[in-house]
């Protein structure tokens, strides 16, 4: 896909995304596994007073939105759920056919989703910190949409400008 112009070394872990969520259903431990088989490698071949570019991409949350591991499962649900026959029903039958509970359930799951990665970029963070990273460093962090869950009469992200798909985040800290 020529992700590698430009870049020393590249890793193509998402191939083996599932095999690692599997794994490590834990959003510290997927972190922990990801930086002791990628990153600390990459950094141990490095010269350590050089400048130093990593890209970390990462999916979730995204589609079927189904969190791994409790908190993350549950923290949003509603009081009376849907289950995962949401998923089987969406691709059969379309989105007309949810109703508003099944909705909810998609959207609770999504934001814990979303919840699970955060835990996971704040150990990268910390992890990135005690390894040095201080106050030279630069964090950018990006989305690359949003989500609709019905407001517009559609699911994910079509084709459209709603705000629901557009306002994303993007941060960049950099200490001091």
């Amino acid at each position: 896909w020529g992700l590698d112009r430009g870049f020393v070394h590249l890793e193509q872990y998402l191939a083996r995304n599932n095999e690692i969520l599997a794994a490590y259903p834990e959003p510290d431990r997927q972190a922990e596994h990801i930086w002791d088989s990628y990153i600390q490698p990459f950094l141990d071949g490095q010269d350590p007073d050089a400048p130093k570019f990593i890209y970390l991409h990462e999916l979730d949350p995204h589609f079927a939105y189904i969190p791994q591991v409790e908190p993350y499962k549950s923290m949003y649900l509603p009081p009376i759920a849907s289950n995962l026959q949401v998923s089987t029903r969406l691709y059969m039958e379309g989105a007309q056919h949810l109703t508003a509970e099944d909705i909810a359930w998609l959207h609770a799951n999504y934001k814990g989703e979303i919840s699970a990665m955060d835990t996971y970029l704040g150990w990268m963070l910390r992890r990135f910190q005690e390894a040095g990273f201080g106050e030279d460093t630069l964090y950018v962090f990006l989305s690359d949409h949003g989500e609709q869950f019905m407001e517009h009469g559609e699911l994910f992200h079509v084709n459209h400008v709603w705000d629901e798909l557009i306002r994303i985040p993007l941060i960049w800290s950099m200490p001091g």
